[in-house]
């Protein structure tokens, strides 16, 4: 439930509001995975249309990576997998909620927030463990940059999309294996 919280400030700082259906989806999952999809379908429908970058290979997309995407995605994650509300809550995870918090007010402290969700204990098997998501990320990045300078006239918001959807879609074929299986019945 943390990437919730980080995923409402973050909307909340990008003034984008479809973040409220965020928590439907929560809701929704309980009752129904199916459900939930859907909710968070039309929550990425919506966001789609409010947030707007012009170039992925700069600070306003990082920027806007790590406020809502990352968070967001994390959402889907825990939407898939299943959560429970912690009945007792660890001081190391009050930490990172307590950076989100003072990201409204700054926002290079919103992104130390998200860098201690995702690295909770700085232990070197994170990184180990992540690895598949920071050589996906790596080689999304290498290609952008190779068309940038190599190919400039291909450099186009079309380019970087089909690039972007084309790494996201191979990264997450990789990773389905560890999430586990979602069956789809509609009643």
């Amino acid at each position: 439930m943390m990437w919730l919280i980080a995923s409402l400030i973050g909307g909340f700082i990008l003034k984008a509001k479809a973040v409220v259906l965020l928590p439907l989806a929560y809701l929704a999952s309980k009752k129904s995975k199916e459900l939930a999809l859907a909710v968070y379908f039309f929550y990425g429908v919506i966001l789609v249309n409010e947030v707007f970058i012009r170039d992925v290979l700069s600070y306003e997309g990082v920027r806007t990576f790590i406020l809502i995407v990352l968070p967001s995605l994390m959402v889907l994650k825990e939407v898939l997998e299943g959560f429970e509300v912690p009945k007792n809550i660890d001081a190391i995870l009050l930490f990172p909620i307590i950076f989100l918090f003072l990201g409204i007010l700054h926002e290079v402290l919103f992104f130390a927030g998200i860098i201690f969700m995702v690295f909770p204990k700085l232990n070197i098997k994170h990184f180990v463990t992540a690895k598949n998501l920071l050589i996906s990320i790596g080689l999304l990045f290498l290609g952008l940059i190779t068309i940038r300078l190599a190919y400039e006239p291909l450099y186009t918001p079309e380019t970087q999309v089909a690039i972007v959807t084309a790494f996201t879609i191979l990264a997450t074929l990789k990773e389905l294996t560890e999430i586990r299986r979602v069956e789809f019945r509609w009643e």
